[in-house]
């Protein structure tokens, strides 16, 4: 296994090779999964550094209604639901319909991420404009267009952080 980086996953700008992943204890997939959240180990550092992440609780109020960019390199589906491209990165900005103490969701028509996003950040612009990781990309409706769910980071953030080398 490996961690690609750039535009086009099959043809990537940069590769690293995988020390070690670590899953959180209490995963469990289901028709919903929860606890949905891992760390990868790079054999050598990233060439940029981290992104920031909230390492404090966010009010459930400061993520529903806000508009977050969501990345990843999933099925780009046209309105017919016919794949237009998988394996190109791509984003999109949707509103958090939702939030529960470890996930939020979005539903909004003609935009979702899909399979193949999972893993994949979802930004916030904080107060200084800089884009912060506050979700991680993990369910979905089967098709892609009714919702999708994500891990919120700061639920899990002392566990990131005890995890980090």
């Amino acid at each position: 296994m490996d961690f690609r980086v750039g535009p086009i996953a099959d043809t990537p700008e940069r590769t690293y090779s995988i020390t070690g992943v670590v899953f959180h204890e209490d995963y469990h997939r289901s028709e919903q999964m929860s606890n949905d959240i891992g760390i990868v180990y790079l054999q050598r550092d990233f060439h940029l550094p981290p992104m920031e992440y909230p390492t404090s609780r966010l009010s459930d109020d400061s993520l529903v209604g806000a508009t977050l960019e969501f990345v990843g390199y999933g099925y780009n589906l046209n309105s017919n639901q016919q794949e237009i491209s998988v394996g190109v990165k791509a984003s999109v900005k949707m509103r958090v319909a939702k939030a529960d103490a470890t996930t939020f969701s979005y539903s909004e028509e003609g935009k979702n991420t899909c399979n193949g996003d999972s893993g994949g950040p979802a930004f916030l612009a904080n107060g200084a404009g800089k884009m912060v990781v506050v979700g991680i990309t993990s369910w979905g409706d089967l098709l892609c267009t009714q919702f999708g769910v994500d891990t919120r980071v700061d639920a899990f953030a002392q566990w990131i952080s005890q995890r980090l080398r």
